[in-house]
C-alpha cells in the first residue's frame, strides 16, 4: 500500500496534531504554524482536526488515543493502531472512531477496518466479557453529506468473537501464503503493486478489450475497475518519469518541465501599474464569499450556510448500492 505522497501526509499531521491535543487538553488552533512530517499545519487542518477532538473528547468512559494493539493471541502479525476509544464498562460500551482526512468517502457498514479495530482493542484490553455493544465511527471532516462528518455502524460482541475467529484469523493467514489468492475491487485504489501484479492487469486489459454491447456484469466491473484505473494511470506517470530522469528509455515518451497556473507574484505592484493606466479598483479587485467546507468551520455558522447553500443539478450518474 502506497503510504507517500502529499495527501497521505497531510492526513499524518493532522493524526499527530490531534494526538497531542487530546493528551494534552489543548485546542487545535494552538498548532497552526508548527510541522509535522513535513506539513505546515494550516488554519483550515486545525478547523477540521477541532472538529473531530470535540467529536471524540466528550464520549463517555476511559479514553485511549492513538493506541497502538498487538494480539499474538489472534495472529502474531494482527497489531495496528486506532486513532480513537472509550471504554465505558458502566454502559457495557466501546465507542470507536477512525479519523479519515482524504477526500475519497469511506462507509462505516459494512467496512472490514472497523471491525478489525474492535475486535484488536477487545483483545488487547481483555474486554471480551465486559463489552455488549460497539459504536464505530468514521470521521471524514472534508467530506460532509446530510448527516455531517460521521458515519456509524454498530457491532455485537457475538459479531466480533466470530470475526475473529472464521475471518481474521484465516484470512491473515491466508494473504501469507506464497501463492495467495488475489481479488481485484475498490482496495486496489491505493496498492503501488498494481503495475505488477498479473490479478490486476488481467482485470485491466480485459476492460479495455471490452467490445458492446456490455453485459450488465460487464458494466460493473468497468465502474468497480474505473477509479483504479486512474490511479494506475497516475502511478504509470510517476514511475515513468522516475526511470526517464534516471536516464533509462520509455518508448515514446520524454521528460518536461511542467507548469502551474500563471499567477500574480507581486499583486500590489501589478495594481499600481493598472490604476496607473487608468483602471478602477473595481476593474481590478474583486470580493467574493469563502467556501462552503470553510465557512461551516466558522463558530455557530453551520445551519447559517446550510440555509443559504443549494447545489444545481448537474444530471444523473451511478454510485454504488452503498452510497
Amino acid at each position: 500500500i502506497n503510504e507517500s505522497g502529499f495527501a497521505a501526509q497531510e492526513g499524518t499531521a493532522v493524526h499527530e496534531l490531534c494526538e497531542v491535543a487530546l493528551n494534552h487538553n489543548m485546542p487545535a488552533a494552538a498548532f497552526i504554524g508548527k510541522t509535522y512530517v513535513g506539513i505546515t499545519i494550516t488554519k483550515e487542518m486545525a478547523d477540521y482536526g477541532q472538529g473531530y477532538i470535540d467529536f471524540v473528547r466528550w464520549q463517555r468512559g476511559t479514553h485511549y488515543v492513538e493506541y497502538q494493539f498487538h494480539c499474538p493471541e489472534i495472529h502474531p502479525l494482527c497489531h495496528s493502531t486506532l486513532d480513537h476509544s472509550a471504554v465505558s464498562l458502566s454502559e457495557r460500551t466501546l465507542r470507536l472512531t477512525d479519523l479519515k482526512y482524504g477526500r475519497v468517502a469511506v462507509e462505516a457498514e459494512g467496512n472490514p477496518q472497523l471491525k478489525y479495530y474492535a475486535v484488536g482493542i477487545i483483545q488487547s484490553l481483555g474486554l471480551w466479557t465486559q463489552i455488549d455493544h460497539i459504536v464505530a465511527n468514521i470521521y471524514q471532516p472534508r467530506l460532509w453529506d446530510g448527516d455531517g462528518p460521521v458515519k456509524t455502524t454498530t457491532f455485537s460482541i457475538e459479531e466480533l468473537r466470530t470475526c475473529a475467529v472464521e475471518v481474521l484469523q484465516p484470512s491473515i493467514t491466508a494473504a501469507l501464503t506464497p501463492f495467495a489468492p488475489r481479488k481485484v475491487g475498490t482496495h486496489c485504489r491505493y496498492c503501488i503493486a498494481k503495475l505488477t501484479c498479473s490479478t490486476f492487469m488481467t482485470s485491466a486489459k480485459s476492460v479495455l478489450g471490452f467490445t458492446q454491447p456490455l453485459s450488465n456484469e460487464d458494466l460493473a466491473l468497468v465502474l468497480t475497475m474505473a477509479k483504479s484505473m486512474e490511479d494506475l494511470a497516475r502511478h504509470a506517470q510517476k514511475e515513468s518519469l522516475s526511470r526517464l530522469m534516471a536516464g533509462k528509455q520509455i518508448p515514446g515518451y520524454k521528460p518536461v518541465r511542467k507548469y502551474g497556473r500563471s499567477k500574480v507574484t507581486n499583486p500590489e505592484a501589478c495594481a499600481i501599474e493598472l490604476i496607473n493606466i487608468g483602471h478602477s479598483r473595481d476593474d481590478i479587485y474583486e470580493t467574493k464569499l469563502k467556501g462552503i467546507t470553510e465557512l461551516k468551520a466558522l463558530k455557530g455558522a453551520k445551519s447559517i450556510v446550510t440555509r443559504h447553500a443549494t447545489s444545481d443539478p448537474m444530471g444523473e450518474t451511478v454510485v454504488p448500492l452503498s452510497n
